[in-house]
């Protein structure tokens, strides 16, 4: 074993190595947070998605479309027609 009195600057550098691991420590515990975060996001946005689409499949077929309100005039057209003619 090293003696710090035969290497007096060996105690400070491990002192500051044991410093530098403790940092890196923190920061790989900090981006593994991070990254657990983001898949929270990320299957947040996906479920978000899936529901808006599902939202817009529903209003897309309760909606009236411009095809479905001509429709509607043609066929009030003919009624009136038919009783106009049958009255």
């Amino acid at each position: 074993m090293l003696s710090p009195v035969l290497f007096p600057g060996f105690s400070n550098q491990c002192a500051r190595c044991n410093k530098e691991v403790k940092d890196i420590a923190l920061i790989e515990a900090s981006i593994t947070s991070i990254q657990k975060t983001q898949q929270d996001i990320q299957r947040n946005l996906a479920a978000l998605s899936r529901q808006l689409t599902r939202q817009r499949a529903t209003d897309d077929s309760v909606s009236l479309t411009g095809r479905h309100c001509l429709i509607l005039c043609v066929l009030l057209l003919s009624q009136l027609l038919l009783n106009y003619v049958f009255t």
